[in-house]
């Protein structure tokens, strides 16, 4: 009798055992991108866009795993990292990344970060932003001298996109952020983008890379998705997505 109800209880737990692990490879890993045109970003068709989104769909479909990506606002996609409630991300490669989590790998795209001025304005150093009226999307930071500077005049805006309405308004001189998401976004302002925007002063570069929580990096899950990163950047599908998403007439995003 003891051995039959020891059977018994073995069939009753191992189905709800089973479950529960499907469950769990159902839901993780967990990569996030941001929140962000031209990242992470739901388009004019109601559908999830963004070639950072679509990259980490690649990656997680070549690893093998059945979850899809999240596309975050940057504070969560910082937390959610750094708690354990995300496995990895994809984004820049900066100083504050390489610090508080574990790249990766790189996906081979580099951005710029510096300053886009209105048309007509030169910003041929630094020292030029003096007097003139900056835009900071919301979540940006590109480091010191900028980040701490009280002698500039900034202006917080929400987005990109705000900041380039003002800059096409006469209301602001500059924009601050990634050079690439600043000129995706002037594609969806009223004007030409060479109407709007200048020249852009680059003050750094940073590749674009995978990269995981601390507590994960020396996982299995992490080095299958390293391995699927490094397979698809070599074979040129990452290279693929990049292209023909900025080639893309930007009414169907």
């Amino acid at each position: 009798m003891f051995f039959f109800k020891l059977f018994l209880l073995a069939v009753i737990i191992f189905p709800l055992s089973y479950i529960s692990l499907v469950q769990g490879q159902e839901n993780w890993p967990i990569i996030q991108t941001i929140e962000q045109e031209p990242y992470g970003f739901v388009n004019s068709a109601g559908e999830q866009d963004g070639y950072l989104y679509k990259i980490a769909g690649l990656i997680l479909k070549e690893a093998g795993y059945v979850t899809e990506p999240r596309a975050v606002p940057v504070n969560r996609l910082i937390k959610n990292l750094k708690v354990g409630n995300s496995t990895c991300i994809v984004a820049a490669k900066s100083p504050f990344a390489e610090e508080h989590f574990e790249p990766v790998e790189d996906i081979g795209h580099t951005v710029e970060v510096g300053f886009m001025p209105r048309k007509g304005i030169e910003l041929n150093s630094y020292e030029y932003l003096k007097g003139l009226r900056i835009a900071i999307p919301a979540g940006m930071t590109i480091g010191n001298p900028f980040d701490e500077d009280q002698s500039l005049t900034k202006i917080n805006t929400p987005d990109y996109k705000r900041g380039i309405l003002l800059l096409n308004r006469g209301d602001i001189d500059v924009v601050v952020g990634v050079i690439e998401s600043i000129k995706f976004s002037a594609l969806f302002v009223p004007g030409k983008p060479s109407h709007i925007l200048g020249e852009p002063h680059v003050i750094n570069s940073f590749p674009m890379s995978l990269i995981c929580g601390k507590q994960y990096k020396d996982s299995p899950i992490v080095m299958r998705l390293k391995l699927a990163t490094k397979s698809l950047r070599e074979d040129g599908a990452i290279a693929k997505v990049i292209r023909e998403f900025f080639n893309t007439d930007p009414v169907s995003h």
